[in-house]
């Protein structure tokens, strides 16, 4: 008696455990906040496996790989810290693969004088992102090419994050900020777009999946990576203002 119980016990455990599936630390780069927990939230139900979300900074993101914090999907918008983390083995070189991408905006409060590039000649502040981010690198290639950055450099406000810049234009803090796309989006309430930087003015900017080479969980890792360039994932980033990149 007692030993078909426990044979029935040992099933039942052993059910419950597939049951939930495979549980899985996708690291995300904030700028992915939204995409990631739509995104995981239909992974689950297709699935069966459980997502758990992290949101730090790219950097501070990689550090906690650096540290040993357990993690299986790094999404990250600096490819200079999965290289880095390539390096010293632990990424999968080979799954660092850009599925996002976006574009530069000149954004002003909708109530501004401000209604074109060559406008910003009157703005006293610009907010911008720090020259060595990714959006503050491609603001200064941009303005660069455009020959707009001598004229424009003395007005330059480095921001934080992108969001602190979009918040800082929508309050009147700055006359103008250069943001991305899906950051307008998420302050269009109070802000209006005046110029769209061309895509050739700059390099790329893009979002990355990759699998920590410490991984237990690698097969679900690769499925979720997979995932990212579904079409379902495809139009989760064109909701949000990403443009999605093809595996």
């Amino acid at each position: 008696m007692f030993t078909r119980w426990f044979i029935s016990m040992i099933i039942t455990f052993f059910s419950s455990i597939s049951a939930f599936g495979t549980e899985l630390n996708v690291m995300c780069a904030k700028g992915l906040i939204k995409v990631c927990k739509e995104a995981a939230k239909v992974f689950e139900e297709k699935t069966g496996n459980k997502i758990f979300l992290n949101f730090p900074s790219s950097g501070r993101l990689a550090m906690q790989i650096e540290a040993g914090i357990p993690a299986d999907v790094f999404l990250l918008s600096d490819k200079r810290w999965g290289d880095f983390l390539a390096r010293e083995g632990l990424l999968i070189e080979k799954s660092i693969k850009p599925f996002a991408s976006t574009t530069l905006l000149v954004v002003t409060r909708k109530d501004s004088s401000i209604n074109t590039l060559d406008d910003l000649t009157k703005a006293d502040r610009i907010a911008v992102g720090d020259k060595f981010t990714v959006i503050g690198s491609r603001i200064l290639q941009a303005f660069k090419a455009l020959h707009l950055y001598k004229k424009l450099k003395d007005k330059f406000i480095p921001a934080p994050t992108v969001n602190q810049a979009a918040l800082w234009a929508s309050t009147g803090n700055v006359n103008a900020a250069i943001i991305f796309n899906p950051t307008y989006l998420e302050f269009e309430k109070n802000l209006k777009v005046v110029y769209r930087f061309p895509s050739n003015t700059y390099d790329p900017i893009y979002f990355y999946t990759s699998i920590v080479e410490s991984s237990q969980k690698k097969k679900v890792a690769e499925e979720f990576s997979e995932f990212l360039f579904s079409p379902t994932v495809k139009e989760i980033l064109k909701k949000y203002g990403f443009e999605p990149v093809n595996n």
